[in-house]
């Protein structure tokens, strides 16, 4: 009997270790970028940014009202359908409270679409055509028409460049917002627009091309003007997606020219830390993707955290009341909900990517 009331007693104290106060429901983030596709790149490069993020925050003890911080990834899989089933899906099923739009050509506008009847704030790891456009959301990019305007400013004075060539993708707000920016700005009245093919742009006789679409239709294109036998400057002037992305295994082919918040050459002492710890956990280098989804984590934490609640309304009024943020490439502000940042100019000459300019926001 007392051997029995042994083995019972210490089943009971077995059973009462492990039945501690149940763990706090974690605070959920959905994060929406390409996992699979052509872009899956770009995507996993995000979602390993966000990780970090998550981490570090795990790591000093961040919580939200008591509660830790999880973040769901889905897959756009390059699909603009996808982007919207995953974005209602996060919302409904998994009750995510707010969303990090990206990385990725095109998630973002599906992404605000159909977070529109929800009203989830959004953080765009990215640009927007029309950032003033969207209530809920704030993106860390710099505005492409700004881009456009330093492009056509440098490329006139510094390259000496008169005559120009600008080529836009149908259906990219972002391309056509840097395209006609570029042209607006352009000072010799001789910028031509023209379809997206090597052969009509070279006939042009131009003596700068300017390409406005995705990073990868643009190393396409680079490669076919190295075959047309003009060799002028070319200009990437789509979405920003950092030097590597428009340039990698392309050391042969005409010299680029690019705007872009990216550049390891400036990074800030935080922007260094944060790279260092990439390196670390992911044995690469981070790139513009990770960097800007690592910050648009960092950020909606900060909301979360000084919101103290997940309601949906005064998520989106602390969101809306953001004014200014340290991303890892330095300083970013917003004013009716616009960004305004520091970008680079930078020149890819065989392979090899500087800065030629540094770029203060102009205020427009």
């Amino acid at each position: 009997m007392p051997r029995s009331v042994g083995v019972w007693a210490a089943g009971l104290l077995a059973f009462l270790a492990g039945c501690g106060p149940p763990a706090a429901e974690p605070v959920r983030i959905g994060q929406v970028a390409p996992l699979t596709g052509p872009e899956r790149t770009a995507g996993e490069h995000g979602r390993q940014g966000v990780q970090l993020a998550v981490a570090e925050a795990k790591a000093e003890g961040k919580t939200v009202a008591g509660r830790p911080l999880e973040v769901l990834h889905a897959d756009s899989r390059g699909d603009p359908d996808a982007v919207g089933a995953e974005t209602v899906r996060l919302l409904t099923i998994n009750r995510v409270v707010a969303l990090l739009a990206g990385p990725g050509t095109g998630v973002a506008g599906r992404l605000l679409r159909a977070d529109e009847s929800y009203g989830a704030p959004v953080v765009v790891a990215g640009e927007l055509s029309d950032p003033s456009a969207w209530s809920a959301a704030l993106s860390l990019g710099a505005r492409p028409e700004e881009r456009g305007r330093a492009l056509a400013r440098y490329a006139a004075r510094d390259l000496k460049a008169v005559r120009a060539v600008v080529l836009t993708e149908a259906g990219n707000p972002v391309a056509a917002a840097l395209a006609t920016a570029f042209v607006r700005e352009w000072p010799h009245g001789g910028a031509a627009d023209l379809p997206a093919l090597a052969g009509r742009a070279a006939k042009a006789r131009p003596d700068l091309v300017v390409f406005a679409g995705v990073p990868a239709a643009f190393r396409a294109f680079r490669g076919e003007m190295a075959s047309t036998g003009l060799h002028v400057p070319l200009a990437y002037g789509g979405e920003d997606a950092g030097p590597a992305a428009v340039s990698g295994g392309l050391e042969a082919g005409p010299d680029l020219y690019l705007a872009t918040v990216w550049a390891t050459e400036k990074l800030t002492a935080r922007g260094q830390e944060f790279a260092r710890r990439y390196e670390a956990e992911f044995h690469e280098a981070p790139d513009l993707y990770a960097a800007q989804a690592y910050d648009g984590a960092c950020l909606l934490l900060g909301v979360l955290q000084r919101a103290q609640t997940l309601a949906g309304t005064p998520l989106r009024n602390e969101l809306a009341r953001t004014e200014s943020f340290e991303t890892v490439t330095g300083p970013l502000s917003w004013k009716d909900r616009r960004p305004r940042r520091p970008f680079f100019l930078v020149g890819v000459k065989g392979g090899q990517a500087r800065v030629v300019q540094t770029v203060e926001p102009d205020g427009q």
